[in-house]
């Protein structure tokens, strides 16, 4: 099943969920299936697929109910649930209207403003984030650039470990092959610090560009740790950005 098979009452995902998903999935094949839960291992299945195969059979498992806007209440049953969910502090609730529309649009607009105004408890600024999936949903919203950089480390720091330890390279180099697929610091730009700057750098700076990939580098391993604790058990991306333990 994927989107174009998509139920009534639910919603197509957004590019920004898919590309959450698509890294979901690619944390999740690199995990060791033996720590995997078992409702992970009976939704997910054979992740030997590319991922737009795979979601053709497992889009379901994150469909996401279309909730209305505006309801049009008919029944007494109907009005006395809504009436219910009245807005309290720190909760926005449902306010169930009468709409005399023998006003003008105009007016009708102007008391919807009032009655948003009034009720409404929203702020300015990026919406808040909400995916309620069906089986699996994200913890919170997917910093798609920021978990790319994690994946493409992650992927160039576990092939490194397959070698013997003698002929692995240092945090720093794996930063250089690394970013030869996704760059993880700023060397080029106005906004790049002064030892990437430097044309002939002596030794001091060579050392201080060192420091700096093999800081990145190690939280960037470690977020990818905390992922991989959490994803086998189905939750994603969890990852504490602000931590960054260095070792």
């Amino acid at each position: 099943m994927d989107d174009d098979d998509l139920q009534e009452g639910y919603r197509y995902h957004t590019e920004e969920e898919l590309n959450g998903f698509r890294l979901w999935y690619e944390f999740l094949k690199l995990s060791d299936k033996a720590l995997w839960s078992s409702d992970v291992t009976n939704y997910f299945g054979d992740l030997s697929l590319d991922f737009e195969d795979w979601w053709l059979e497992h889009s379901y498992l994150f469909d996401i109910l279309n909730l209305p806007t505006i309801d049009e209440v008919i029944t007494t049953q109907s009005f006395e649930s809504y009436s219910d969910a009245r807005p309290s502090e720190g909760d926005s609730g449902i306010v169930v209207l009468a709409v005399w529309l023998n006003k003008t649009k105009k007016e009708l607009r102007e008391a919807f403003e009032e009655i948003l105004t009034k009720y409404h408890l929203g702020v300015a600024g990026k919406p808040e984030f909400e995916t309620y999936g069906d089986f699996f949903q994200f913890e919170a919203r997917p910093d798609i650039e920021f978990l790319k950089k994690i994946l493409v480390v992650y992927k160039v720091y576990l092939e490194d470990q397959k070698k013997p330890e003698k002929d692995r390279m240092k945090l720093w180099e794996i930063e250089e092959e690394a970013s030869k697929i996704k760059q993880l610091i700023d060397k080029t730009s106005k906004s790049a610090e002064y030892i990437w700057k430097v044309k002939d750098p002596d030794p001091s700076e060579i050392e201080s560009r060192r420091r700096s990939q093999h800081t990145t580098v190690r939280k960037y391993i470690n977020y990818a740790e905390e992922i991989m604790q959490n994803v086998v058990v189905g939750k994603f991306p969890v990852y504490n950005v602000k931590k960054s333990k260095i070792t």
